[in-house]
């Protein structure tokens, strides 16, 4: 490619050799045309082009045109060469003439050197295009960059595409080209993404033939991938599917279109896995840019943008020996639409048919990529939410390939795996910004600042992951009825929960899952409990409430469930859903067709679900009684009994008070009724509150007192069960 500048391209504009001959050639067409209009600017454009001698000599002299005085002036010499033009009775050579003139002056520039004549090859070869559309993208470019030029032609500047057409096949019809070749070649170049949908030239390449842009044209539209890949061992969680990927490439017939798809969460590690698998191929990569430059007066769509540069990526790179990456298409592949003049499936199909060299397509979303599209994807891989297990792989080899200097403990890596669910690219930045603001000093509090960031930013809230009960919790002060007693429960639930390891595969075959529903009255520690559970069976826990399920959204509800289950499977995690009411409403009395599906996708869920489930209420007699059935255990948590409270007064209330519960305050606590371990837990934090002042017992059985009496004057009605606790009783 020629090293000139811009500058040196900008003073050559207009007196370049290739292009001056063209518009000299095209000018003369245009006049030898039968249809072909004239005006007074025509003619002062065939003046400015030809020598001054060379009209002095062939036209003033035949024609008798005056060669003194005013008739010099230009404007009034283009008036009567127009004029004669017309009307060429008088002068019958003069025709002739004149189009000899211009012939004979665009041979003088046919063998002269042209910069413009270089980059236009360049771009021919790139998009491998064939003389008629070599033809008109230079017309194309005469009429887009130069006024004189356009204005010489009537009523064709700033008109449709349909009309430029027509003036191309005015200038080119000496070369053969009909009107229906011409309009065959102009749509090629727009599908090339080479001409806009007005038939003006796109700014890219505009200015890379007009030397405005000293990049490649490719640059343009691809770039070679230049990052370092890591190596494909790292996706050691994925070792099956990546071998079927790597058959594929291996093992495809050349020149036939293989298309392979990678869907799912950003983060997930997509383009990473796309980078190391045409590394360990030893393919070369090739990045579809997203759009091209909008720095000139007009820019396309990104839509248009990315099918051009998929063509000139196919086109100009080795076929055999390369992967093209088509990153972040969502835009493309999911025809949300999916009718009408708006719909892209058609052309991106079409696209998809044509290449011919293996395509890696990237999305987050694919639930609008029509079914004729993804039946060409010869091989699909989702992408999830990565699990326990896959984010501690992502936090040693981040450490490993960013700060190899750096290693935390196993405890402190799977702290971090478990209190942030984040991907592999969050993980990734995160050291990366750490290790730069502390080195390897002090680098938990950063990564853990930028990573509470970032959640908040992604989920709206930073959620404890991994959350354990209180540090006072008891199991034994709980009053739970039901089948079992609430460690007769534990006890059936770790030994199941020993089922599900890898090597109890091959014992005999265990129940699919197990499902806990656990109800009473609000504060009677059915939450501390799942999370007592999960602490003793060593699982992370997911709790999910209504609010993190209901959507407005038609199906977005059944849609949320779905993903919850899948969510708490791929992480081996037991899934509790709070609340359960709210989710599991009774069927019978649903008014709303969405309020029945949404149950049975829940129930669904629960058949298909391979581990444990907690679910909580706190009014039972809302929940669908059919569904209650599904549940192997069912637990009640009742109001405390007197023993139950005198054991959560001890864990609560005697390190804050200094001394051991008397007799009496015991009988005046008895009689306290409904009272709940949430209680004691909101009174001591109260007291706590109150720096520098001594709690005192009766304060005490006074706030708790004050704590029932809140929760009956709540009360409307007798909503609820009737609960029987030592020292009274409450409905």
């Amino acid at each position: 490619m020629s090293t000139a500048t811009p500058e040196q391209f900008s003073a050559s504009f207009g007196v370049d050799p290739f292009l001056r001959c063209c518009q000299l050639r095209y000018l003369k067409n245009h006049l030898s045309a039968p249809q072909g209009k004239t005006t007074s600017c025509t003619f002062a454009f065939l003046i400015d082009q030809l020598p001054a001698n060379c009209i002095r000599q062939d036209l003033f002299e035949k024609f008798g045109y005056d060669k003194h005085g005013d008739n010099l002036d230009c404007e009034r010499l283009s008036a009567k060469l127009h004029s004669d033009w017309q009307n060429q009775d008088g002068h019958p050579a003069f025709r002739h003439t004149l189009l000899n003139m211009l012939q004979q002056e665009a041979e003088k520039q046919f063998d002269e050197e042209s910069l413009f004549e270089q980059r236009l090859d360049q771009a021919v070869r790139l998009f491998r295009l064939n003389r008629e559309a070599r033809e008109c993208l230079t017309a194309f470019y005469l009429v887009s960059s130069n006024h004189d030029f356009a204005t010489a032609l009537p009523n064709q500047r700033g008109r449709s595409l349909h009309l430029k057409t027509y003036l191309l096949a005015r200038i080119l019809w000496p070369y053969g080209l009909s009107l229906g070749r011409i309009t065959k070649t102009v749509g090629h170049l727009h599908k090339l993404g080479l001409v806009d949908a007005d038939g003006d030239l796109e700014c890219h390449v505009e200015d890379f033939l007009s030397g405005m842009s000293e990049q490649p044209l490719c640059s343009s539209f691809y770039l070679p991938s230049r990052d370092e890949p890591i190596p494909l061992q790292w996706f050691d969680n994925k070792r099956d599917e990546i071998e079927m990927i790597k058959h594929l490439i291996r093992h495809r017939i050349p020149g036939e279109p293989l298309h392979i798809l990678f869907y799912g969460r950003p983060g997930t590690g997509k383009t990473e896995l796309a980078r190391a698998l045409a590394d360990h191929c030893k393919k070369d990569l090739y990045t579809i840019k997203v759009n091209g430059d909008k720095t000139g007066r007009r820019h396309d769509t990104s839509f248009g943008f990315r099918c051009a540069a998929i063509n000139a990526c196919d086109t100009a790179v080795d076929t055999q020996h390369s992967i093209v990456l088509i990153d972040e298409a969502d835009d493309m592949l999911n025809d949300i639409l999916g009718f009408g003049k708006d719909s892209r499936k058609a052309d991106v199909n079409e696209l998809m048919d044509r290449i011919r060299t293996v395509c890696i397509w990237i999305t987050n979303h694919s639930s609008y990529i029509d079914e004729s599209t993804r039946r060409r994807f010869a091989y699909s891989l989702e992408f999830s939410q990565f699990t326990l297990k896959e984010r501690l792989h992502a936090w040693r080899n981040c450490l490993e390939k960013t700060e190899p200097n750096i290693q935390p403990s196993p405890a402190e890596l799977r702290s971090l795996a478990q209190s942030y669910r984040v991907n592999a690219g969050s993980i990734d930045l995160a050291v990366k910004y750490a290790v730069k603001l502390s080195g390897s000093k002090a680098l938990r509090p950063r990564l853990e600042k930028i990573l509470q960031q970032h959640v908040k930013l992604m989920d709206g809230e930073v959620k404890t992951r991994n959350p354990r009960p209180d540090s006072r919790y008891s199991i034994d002060a709980l009053n739970i009825k039901g089948e079992i007693s609430a460690r007769d429960c534990v006890r059936l639930l770790a030994r199941f929960n020993r089922t599900l390891s890898p090597k109890a595969a091959g014992e005999a075959r265990p129940p699919r899952n197990m499902h806990l529903l656990m109800f009473g009255p609000p504060g009677t520690g059915k939450t501390e409990f799942a999370k007592y559970l999960a602490g003793k069976l060593n699982r992370e826990l997911v709790i999910k409430t209504a609010a993190d399920i209901l959507s407005c959204w038609v199906g977005g509800t059944e849609k949320n469930i779905k993903f919850a289950f899948e969510e708490a499977e791929r992480e081996q995690a037991i899934l509790f859903f709070d609340e359960i009411e709210g989710l599991l409403g009774s069927r019978s009395q649903a008014g709303r067709s969405w309020e029945i599906t949404q149950v049975n996708e829940l129930l669904t869920g629960l058949e298909r679900f391979h581990g444990i489930f907690l679910a909580a209420t706190n009014l039972r007699q809302r929940v669908d009684p059919a569904s209650i059935r599904r549940f192997n255990l069912k637990l009640e948590f009742d109001y405390l009994t007197a023993a139950g409270k005198r054991l959560l007064w001890h864990r609560y209330i005697t390190p804050l008070i200094g001394k051991r519960l008397s007799a009496k305050a015991a009988q005046a606590l008895a009689k306290i009724p409904a009272l709940t371990p949430g209680d004691f837990k909101i009174v001591r934090q109260r007291h706590e509150l109150l720096a520098g002042k001594k709690a005192d017992v009766q304060a005490v059985l006074d706030d708790l007192r004050r704590e029932i009496e809140h929760k009956q004057a709540g009360r409307v009605g007798a909503i609820g069960f009737s609960h029987h606790a030592a020292g009274g009783s409450i409905v």
